[in-house]
Formats: C-alpha cells, structure tokens, sequence
C-alpha cells in the first residue's frame, strides 16, 4: 500500500508541476503578446492605480514604463484622466465594457500639442468571479484625425487663398436662408470680379497674380462683419453672403467698404499695384428664395455694374438702383427712343464644333442713344418691360431678324438660322403666333431658318401653354430653343412633352467648367441625356478654346461665345463672315446687305442655326482678332 501511496503522489506531484509550467508559459505568452501589441494596454485595479502597462501605451505617454507602475491614472489633462475614471467607476459599478470611447487633450508633459486617443475599458475577472480591476486598450489616433481635418479642410477651402471654396459656401448660404425663412430677415448675395485681373499675371507672371489674390481675400475678410462669409468661386471671382440684414442699407455700406479697401494700391516687393473690383448684389427674398436664383441674379448685377464703368456695385432690382442722371435720362427717352428708330441689332455667331462650320447666329438688341452712345440691354430692357414696351420691342426685333436673314440670303451668303429671344411678356400674348406668322410673310424668310428661344422657368411656368404654343409655332416650321437651362427648376424629362429642338447650357456652367469639376460634370450630364431625347445641346458664353475643347469631349453640339466672335452689327457680321469662309463681296454688289431703317422698322435682327452650315477656316479664332477681343459678356 505504501509503494502504491508513493506511485500515486508521484503522479499527482508531476502533474502539478507540469501543470505549474504549462501556466508559466501561457503566462510569458501572453506577458509577450501585450509587450509588443500596436496598442496601448494597462490593468487598472480597484483603487485606480496602473499595475501593468505594457511598452505601448508607455510611449504614448512619455513615460518608463516601471515609473507608471503603482502610480494613479493620469499624465494626461485633467478633462481626459476625469473622463477616463468615470469610465472605469461605470465599468466597475456596472460590470459592463465601454468600447471606443473617443477622447482628446494633452499631456502633462506637452500641453501645447492635442492628441486625440481611441479607448475601451472591460472587467477583469479573477477566480471566483471576483472582479480585480479594469483592463484599458488605448490606441493614438491623432495622426489620423490630422489627416482627415486637412482631408477636410481641403474638400472645403481654396488651397491659394484659405477662403471657403464653393461647396462651403452653398451649404454655409443654405443654412443661412434657412435661418432667414423663420426669422424673417434678408440676406444678401455678391459676387465680385477683379477688374482686369488678367494683366497682372500676363505681365508680372502668376507668382505675382497669386500673391495678389491672397491679398485680395485678406481685404475683403476684414471687411466683412462677424457672420459674413467670404468664399473664392473661381478664377478671380468671389462670392460673400451677408446673414441677418434688417436692410438694404447694410449690404451698402458693406459694398462700400470693399470698394473703399480697393482703393488702396497693393506693395509686393518693387511692384505697387492697383486692382479694383465690381460687385453684383441681389437681395433674399426680393431677388430670388433660393441660393441658385440669388447668385443667377447677383451674376447679372455684376454684369451691369461692369457694363456701367466697373469699380462700383450695382443691386439685382431695378427700382433699387441709384437713380443717376443717365438712369434718369433712360426712363424718359426709351420710349421716344424707340419711335425715334434708335435700336439695333447685334449679332452673335454660332458654331458646330465638330465641323467649325457657322450654322447660326443670335439677335441681339442695341440701343444707339443720341447722348449717352450704345446701350446694352441689361439698362433698358427691364425699364421696357416696366413702362410696356417689351412687346412692341420684341416684335420688333422678330420682323427685323427675319428681313435681315433673307437679307443675307439674298446677297448670296448660305442661309442661317436666326435665333430671336422672346420675353415672358411676349410668349404669353394671344397674338404671338400670328405676329411670327406676318414677320416671316413678309420678309419671305423660309419658316426653318427662324429659331425661337425661350428660358427654362417659362417653359416650366405653364407646361399647358408652353406645350400649346410650342406646337402651334411648329406647326409653321419654326424651331425652339429652351435658352439658359440648367438654372431652372425643370428637368429633362419634362423635355419629353415639349416638341423643343434643341437646348443652351447657361454660361454659368460654361465659365468655370475647367476650372470646377462639379460645373464640367453638369455639362457632361445635360449633354449626355438631351442626346438621348435627340435633342442638340449648345453652349454659350464660351470664352477660351480650353472650354471649346472640353466642350467638344463632351459631344456637345455647338458653340457661342468670345472665343468665336463677339456680337457684330449687320454689315460688320457680314464682312466676318465672308472673310471666315472665303467668299468675298462682288464688286459690283450692294455696299453691305442689311435693309436698314424702314418706316417703322429700323434695322432688323439676329439669327441661330442654319440647314446649310457656313465652312469655317482652321481654328476658332484668328490670332489678330483674339487680340482685340475682350472677355466682356454680351447680355441676351
């Protein structure tokens, strides 16, 4: 028995020690695990004290790892040490993990630079289910929340100048109109352009142009009130939106003081320069109840400020225009003016940008006053409209373009398309149809060459009517254009319903399509689905050939802008065209073929589109015109 007895505790003795080594070595095991793991660890016991750490989370603190050793939580700000003891109490309290608890501060050791840690925090049980303390796994992501804030930073500012970049500040401008709609207040829109910004770096190179336009958003942030906001739109263009006005009077001094701070000459190095700037404001809810609106009508302002001297601001509404004496002079002699034969008609060419062939110009209104020289029509076309004269004017302008076209047709140049704009005015008269009816009776214009444009908002005002009147003016051939689409509220599939034959992208898209992905995006979109509903895209205001070309990737159909030509009167239209395609006046032929004033209809107006298109010589541009041409838009 005593032989058995000693058997039987040998066993047992070697299978303790066995089992003493086995848990040594699970012990070292995991002991090495924690030394070398990526993330921080530590056991905490009950009395809040660190009683392991592993070299880790050593590290991140700044620390040996035998001086944290017995020592209470901390080494990081207090807010940080309060949050994490309030945690570890819950666990112990609760016996519940808390995982993924984001916190941020500092060390004790370098309280200047914020650190941001990840930490989860579990019950550590003994035997018995008796509970020993809290085991914390803490992993350091400040590196990767610096790169996420420049990640979005970047999304939302310019890179050149640190202002707000558009997608900031059609968000900032959305909560701002928001905001108004309960409290009741306006809120004001500008856009700003740099006059003749271009010479500054065709003559002192872009280092100078930039440094400039950080100057330039220095000036305008320091001259905007606490919730303004200031955003680059591009190129040199800036937009700034004004919350909470309780006035007009306050987007005024607002605009005054930019322009004052222009006025001071800016120092770099051994240059001293001068750049000023136009402002067009318009005005919430007055102008527009959306952010798009705002800026279309900001946009036009601008327009007129430019058209009207530059350096100065202008507001969207007319009756809120300073009435200057040349305004004063508008009101009284345009409807005298227009007895008196004093409109024009300029026109704007039109080009197929696979063949480069001319296939169609726009009619554009003029008005030749006696004192005050020519006058586009942002001055006087809203006036017309106030005063009753929009009709009147835009019959006018339809019989004219008509004699004008088969004018040309009569000279021997190839037939052209004329593109007529029509008011919301005119398009809504009973006798629209029979006036379109009489101008091409009487000029014998073939009813094919006349193209009636109408804006996306009224052909979506009233579809019933649009549908109708569309469809009673195709019935004498004449085509449709649905002009400045993309800043409507209509969409493509309305489109369906309207036998319309062709679409003009807005130049809003067009003028920062190289430089804003987003607008280029737009373009591709809008042309991509109109070619599904065989419908041709044009785009206008086109101002470089780099749009051209992207215009040209994208399958867009045609062209009008700067980079073509800008808008001609008659005779000088015709001396371009000739000269673009190669076919010169005969010599015994008519000095110019316009046909002029007569009786009550003075010269006649402008085209858009061709059945037989117009070769075009190599390029867009000849050199020696590009450079007499300025960029200056040309209102419709």
């Amino acid at each position: 028995r005593r032989a058995a007895l000693a058997i039987e505790n040998s066993q047992l003795y070697s299978q303790a020690r066995l089992a003493a080594v086995t848990a040594q070595e699970q012990t070292e095991l995991f002991d090495s695990v924690l030394a070398n793991a990526p993330v921080g660890f530590a056991f905490i016991n009950l009395n809040f004290e660190y009683e392991r750490v592993n070299a880790c989370l050593a590290k991140m603190l700044g620390v040996r790892r035998a001086a944290l050793t017995g020592t209470k939580l901390g080494l990081i700000s207090p807010e940080v040490s309060r949050v994490l003891v309030e945690q570890i109490r819950r666990v112990f309290d609760t016996r519940l993990a808390v995982a993924g608890k984001e916190v941020a501060g500092s060390l004790v050791s370098d309280p200047r630079r914020v650190r941001h840690w990840v930490v989860s925090i579990f019950p550590v049980y003994g035997a018995n289910h008796v509970m020993l303390g809290a085991g914390m796994i803490v992993d350091e992501v400040t590196e990767e929340k610096r790169v996420q804030a420049d990640m979005n930073y970047y999304a939302t500012h310019d890179t050149l100048t640190g202002l707000p970049n558009r997608k900031l500040f059609e968000e900032y401008l959305s909560l701002v109109l928001a905001k108004a709609r309960e409290s009741g207040n306006k809120v004001a829109v500008m856009i700003l352009d740099l006059d003749r910004f271009k010479n500054v770096n065709d003559s002192l190179g872009h280092e100078i142009g930039d440094r400039v336009m950080k100057e330039v958003a220095a000036r305008l942030t320091s001259n905007l009130r606490q919730n303004d906001l200031a955003a680059r739109w591009g190129g040199d263009e800036f937009v700034i939106v004004l919350p909470d006005l309780a006035g007009i009077y306050e987007a005024t001094r607002v605009a005054d003081k930019i322009l004052k701070a222009f006025n001071e000459s800016i120092h770099l190095d051994e240059h001293t320069l001068h750049v000023f700037t136009t402002i067009g404001v318009a005005l919430y809810p007055r102008d527009g109840i959306d952010g798009l609106a705002l800026l279309k009508n900001a946009d036009a302002a601008l327009y007129r400020a430019k058209e009207l001297g530059k350096n100065r601001f202008e507001f969207y509404d007319q009756e809120l225009r300073s009435q200057s004496p040349d305004q004063l002079v508008l009101e009284a002699g345009l409807r005298e003016g227009f007895k008196k034969q004093q409109l024009r008609l300029y026109f704007q060419p039109i080009v197929e940008l696979e063949s480069n062939s001319v296939i169609a110009v726009e009619a554009l209104v003029r008005w030749q006053h006696p004192s005050l020289g020519l006058i586009k029509p942002g001055n006087f076309i809203p006036l017309a409209e106030n005063v009753g004269l929009i009709v009147p004017i835009g019959k006018w302008i339809i019989n004219n373009a008509c004699e004008q076209a088969q004018a040309w047709a009569a000279a021997g140049l190839p037939p052209l398309q004329v593109a007529v704009n029509l008011s919301t005015r005119q398009f809504i008269e009973d006798s629209l149809v029979s006036d379109v009816e009489e101008a091409l009776g009487r000029s014998g214009l073939d009813p094919r060459l006349l193209e009636l444009e109408i804006t996306e908002s009224l052909a979506m005002e009233n579809v019933d009517r649009t549908r109708h009147k569309i469809i009673e003016l195709g019935k004498m051939g004449v085509g449709i254009t649905v002009d400045d689409f993309g800043t409507g509220y209509s969409s493509l599939s309305y489109l369906k319903s309207f036998p319309v034959d062709k679409l003009k992208i807005d130049k809003s898209f067009v003028k920062h399509c190289i430089t804003e992905e987003q607008d280029a995006k737009i373009i591709r979109a809008i042309v991509s689905m109109a070619d599904s509903l065989n419908l041709k895209v044009i785009a206008e205001g086109v101002d470089t050939d780099a749009q051209i070309g992207l215009l040209k990737s994208f399958g867009c159909y045609a062209a009008q802008g700067y980079c073509i030509s800008k808008p001609l009167a008659a005779p000088d239209f015709e001396d371009w065209l000739r000269e673009r395609i190669g076919r010169p006046r005969p010599p015994s032929g008519p000095a110019r073929s316009s046909p002029g004033r007569q009786g009550d209809r003075p010269d006649p107006a402008g085209l858009n589109g061709t059945s037989e298109s117009v070769p075009g010589s190599a390029g867009f541009l000849p050199k020696a015109e590009a450079d007499v041409q300025t960029r200056a838009a040309a209102s419709a």
